[in-house]
């Protein structure tokens, strides 16, 4: 995301390691991310992946970027981080991984993934 700021990738990686080593609690590991990352909401957003349900991060008007527009990128990490915390880290979440991983290999149609998804991952019927 930053290809030329690297110091970024190595603030974050010392805010992780404060963390870690509990300098930093959770409330300041959000404060710190947030900051980071200003004006990259998806990033921010995906620290919910790493973090307890009662510390899930909401954005304010304040946090998003200046008229920003969702894009297909975006819409794609909501929706798996959304699924992973649905699911966990466990079998179906890897299965469901599995099966969009084999559509963008070309080995699957949007049609199948959609039914493997919905049958194997939601053990629902289409």
């Amino acid at each position: 995301m930053f290809p030329d700021q690297t110091e970024k990738y190595s603030m974050f990686l010392e805010v992780m390691k404060d963390f870690k080593n509990r300098r930093i609690d959770t409330v300041d590991l959000i404060a710190k991310v947030k900051d980071l990352f200003k004006g990259h909401p998806s990033l921010i957003l995906g620290l919910n992946s790493f973090l307890p349900k009662s510390y899930k991060i909401i954005l304010n008007d304040d946090d998003e970027a200046p008229q920003r527009k969702t894009n297909d990128f975006d819409q794609a990490i909501s929706l798996v981080n959304k699924i992973k915390e649905r699911l966990g880290n466990g079998h179906e979440y890897k299965s469901f991984l599995h099966i969009f991983y084999m559509h963008r290999d070309g080995r699957k149609g949007i049609k199948e993934v959609y039914q493997e998804v919905i049958k194997y991952i939601f053990n629902l019927d289409t």
